[in-house]
Order: C-alpha cells, then structure tokens, then sequence
C-alpha cells in the first residue's frame, strides 16, 4: 500500500473540536487501540459519513503527521471510536497522552478515491 500524504486527503470532517476524550484501549481481541469519545454533533456527523463513506480509508492525521488510515467497514454510530492498527500498545499510549496533554490540530479525513482510469 503507498504512503499517504496530506494531499490524499479530503477537508477535515472530525477535529479536535469534536473530541470529548482521548484514551489509550485494546481491542475485543487484546489488540492495541486507540479511544476516541466524540461530542453530541461529532457521533451524528460520523454516522452519517461513515453510512455514505462504506469501503473508503478515513485517516487519523495529527500534528500535520497521517498516524493511521483505516478502512470504513459498516456504519459508526457509537460515541467511542476505537480506532486500530498501531504497532505497540506503547505507541497507542504515547499518542493518547499527547492528545490529552494539548491541543495537537487532529483531523479525521476521507482518502481521496482513486482517480477513474
């Protein structure tokens, strides 16, 4: 898969605004997970772009810097986004407390699609 850059991106559509809490998790598997809680507007506004958006790549992007781009599998309704893929649970960690400790710019965007051929 190719390195995405910023570029790739569409507007923000989540940003730090959108946040309640950030918390290092796991997975239901035990995998290392990052919590995101959204705000009231932010779980509607998820929901309905993660319903219209099935199948597309959302990137984390933080301090200017892609962390992870996942795959939008089914509809995301929940207040707490539990976001997976990292390498280590010390990572997850890190990343959760440097959200908590500031207001690093933190954007969730939609990938570009590819262009048609």
């Amino acid at each position: 898969m190719a390195q995405l850059e910023p570029s790739d991106l569409e507007a923000p559509f989540l940003t730090n605004r959108d946040l309640e809490q950030v918390q290092s998790g796991q997975s239901p598997s035990g995998r290392p997970a990052l919590v995101l809680c959204l705000r009231r507007e932010g779980v509607a506004r998820f929901a309905r772009l993660s319903a219209e958006n099935l199948g597309r790549r959302v990137a984390l992007q933080v301090d200017g810097r892609i962390v992870l781009a996942p795959t939008l599998r089914a509809p995301i309704t929940s207040r707490a986004l539990r976001l997976q893929g990292f390498a280590s649970q010390e990572e997850v960690e890190r990343l959760a407390a440097l959200l908590q400790a500031g207001p690093l710019p933190l954007a969730l965007e939609l990938v570009k699609s590819a262009p048609e051929p």
